[in-house]
């Protein structure tokens, strides 16, 4: 028979296939929160709060990372980024003006490669007082769990009752038909995942004015200069390891490419910051990629496998029956890291692109050659732009011939380039920082009525 997994606010409760018509007309018949309701703050302190300083927590990067996300200084930043970039209006305070209103019964479907990515999604949801049900993924894991008991933990609190009323996480067989009973009461669907996924859930009917947000298979890239390399080979494995520790690589903003822009700026980089610590360019490649292995050998969780080096070179055996790579594209593999120097990027390396510690790294003369190779890679697949400080201000630099921002000038060439401006430019390190503007989707406003 069906079953429904109540994952929260109840611990494990099954409803059975006669009774669950019943029970989603019950939930979805639940009046709405207001917009930004200040009991919904309270709940997210009290979840950050409990993030950062629960030592359950402490091993466990993404769980961490989203206590401080949801920081009320930095929620409230990203509330009003999120507002700003929003065709809603917004009162002195920043919340949106009581002519907004929520959407009504919003249903997630969360990937399984980055589990605990739904709960961006979720937030914003949640926010702007709409009800949600979470279809969570059936792969286990520790951060998954761990956030599914916060959450169970928070919502048994009597003051919370009305929110875990109106919040429900579920597991069921994705061979059921309950993706299929959850779309037709859904005002919006969040759906994760690879591109067939995706497509799948799109293909179950919903109303007519069911708001789909997908959020499928997308990459992403990081920008840095040879000079950098040279000289601060481990800051850059430092910024770098912040953008793909937490969930393996996997998440579609982690970078996956390494573009390094080659062109003579040796000298610049000695005068404003520090001698060479590499004496050729493929040194410096090597310096960066055994300091992100080491990283990676001394992390407690899943980078720490002995069948890593294994994985890669399946991948690369793989990659070369394909002739997606050649003997010309150097490979250099290490225990938990490795990387392939490719002559040229495409989309086909792109989409056989696996992820676990695997670099491409693509040697460029310019910012001008980048925009070139991004345009015949899948554009519309890329997600984040990371870029590091001496591309910023290589771009500082052309951008302040022309009074523009550093930023905007970028994304204006790159939109020009690609034919979309889906993407998003963050500084090296802050690759996975979640927005409320995210692939294109302005959250703050979609997940609203405005009456």
């Amino acid at each position: 028979m069906n079953k429904i997994n109540l994952l929260a606010p109840k611990k494990v409760e099954y409803v059975s296939q006669v009774g669950v018509e019943a029970w989603l007309e019950d939930f979805t018949q639940q009046s709405s929160f207001a917009c930004f309701d200040a009991l919904t703050f309270e709940f997210l302190a009290s979840l950050s709060s409990l993030l950062m300083k629960d030592k359950r927590f402490n091993s466990v990067p993404e769980l961490v990372a989203l206590g401080f996300w949801l920081r009320k200084p930095n929620l409230d930043r990203k509330i009003q980024e999120g507002i700003s970039t929003s065709n809603i209006e917004a009162n002195a305070d920043a919340k949106p003006k009581t002519t907004s209103k929520p959407l009504g019964t919003v249903v997630h479907f969360s990937p399984a490669n980055v589990d605990t990515m739904f709960i961006y999604s979720w937030l914003a949801s949640v926010l702007l007082g709409n009800k949600n049900i979470v279809r969570v993924a059936s792969h286990e894991s520790q951060s998954k769990i761990l956030l599914l008991t916060l959450l169970n933990e928070l919502f048994a609190e009597a003051k919370y009752a009305k929110i875990a009323e109106r919040n429900i996480f579920i597991g069921y067989d994705k061979h059921s038909d309950f993706s299929m009973r959850l779309s037709k009461i859904a005002d919006a669907r969040m759906i994760w995942g690879g591109d067939q996924s995706v497509a799948l859930i799109k293909g179950n009917p919903c109303k007519a004015s069911c708001r789909d947000f997908c959020f499928s298979d997308k990459y992403s890239i990081a920008v840095l200069t040879q000079a950098e390399l040279y000289t601060e080979p481990r800051k850059i494995a430092n910024l770098l390891w912040r953008d793909t520790q937490a969930f393996q690589q996997q998440a579609c903003s982690s970078p996956r490419v390494l573009f390094v822009i080659d062109d003579d700026i040796h000298d610049l980089s000695n005068t404003k910051r520090h001698k060479p610590v590499a004496s050729n360019k493929e040194q410096s490649i090597e310096a960066l990629l055994s300091d992100l292995n080491v990283m990676a050998l001394a992390d407690k969780n899943d980078w720490a496998q002995n069948n890593r080096a294994n994985e890669h070179l399946v991948s690369i055996q793989s990659l070369a029956a394909r002739k997606l790579i050649t003997q010309r594209d150097q490979i250099v593999q290490l225990r938990n890291v490795s990387a392939i120097k490719l002559k040229a990027l495409s989309s086909d390396l792109l989409d056989y692109h696996t992820g676990n510690g695997l670099f491409y790294i693509r040697r460029i003369g310019s910012i001008d050659e980048l925009f070139t190779e991004l345009s015949t890679c899948s554009p519309d697949k890329l997600q984040t732009i990371a870029i590091s400080n001496l591309v910023n201000e290589i771009v500082e630099n052309r951008a302040s011939e022309l009074a523009e921002s550093p930023v905007q000038t970028l994304l204006q060439r790159l939109s020009e380039e690609l034919q979309h401006r889906n993407f998003r430019i963050q500084a090296l390190g802050q690759a996975l920082d979640f927005s409320f503007h995210w692939d294109g989707y302005a959250l703050l406003s979609e997940l609203t009525n405005v009456e």
